[in-house]
């Protein structure tokens, strides 16, 4: 009798065990399905930070000051979706009409390096009113420019590039 008490327990023990290593492998596969995408989207934001940099050197006004770069990735809107967001928060004294016509019709090559993204220029009073309006800006504006703490000066201006609506692929961040 103790004998079949114990080969009962022994095939008990090996189901546990399988259902223990199918329940690893189960939520292991969960993970790898909801997560694998995070670095091709953190190598693609890296891409188009590159392609901003080397587009944007030769172009900025040289009467212009770099403040500080920015390279953000999420879902910055209402739905499943991912956003890529590069730029530079700038300064110059120079008016604006000379600052855009510095950037011109730029337009910089995005990650998949076959479409170009225009290029987008907001000056002082629109990073104001979009810190107002949007958490996004508000926590950018004090995270890329502590010092300044939204007395943006006249002479701050972002320019940028946006490559929206990608597909998340299991990225929780894009949901």
């Amino acid at each position: 009798m103790a004998s079949v008490i114990v080969e009962i327990f022994r095939v008990a023990m090996r189901i546990a065990a399988a259902l223990s290593i199918l329940v690893f492998f189960c939520a292991a596969a969960f993970l790898l399905f909801m997560s694998w995408k995070i670095p091709v989207h953190n190598y693609q934001l890296y891409v188009l930070q590159k392609h901003f940099r080397h587009t944007m050197q030769p172009i900025h006004p040289p009467q212009s000051t770099l403040i500080a770069e920015m390279a953000e990735f999420g879902n910055f809107g209402n739905s499943n979706h991912c956003d890529y967001l590069v730029g530079e928060f700038r300064s110059s004294a120079l008016p604006r009409e000379e600052v855009q016509k510095a950037y011109g019709e730029v337009k910089v090559l995005s990650f998949d390096g076959v479409s170009h993204l225009p290029l987008e220029i907001y000056f002082a009073e629109t990073l104001r009113e979009a810190a107002e309006h949007d958490y996004y800006w508000q926590s950018w504006l004090e995270t890329y420019l502590p010092a300044q703490k939204h007395a943006l000066y006249q002479d701050t201006y972002f320019v940028s590039v946006a490559s929206d609506m990608h597909s998340p692929d299991g990225d929780l961040r894009c949901h």
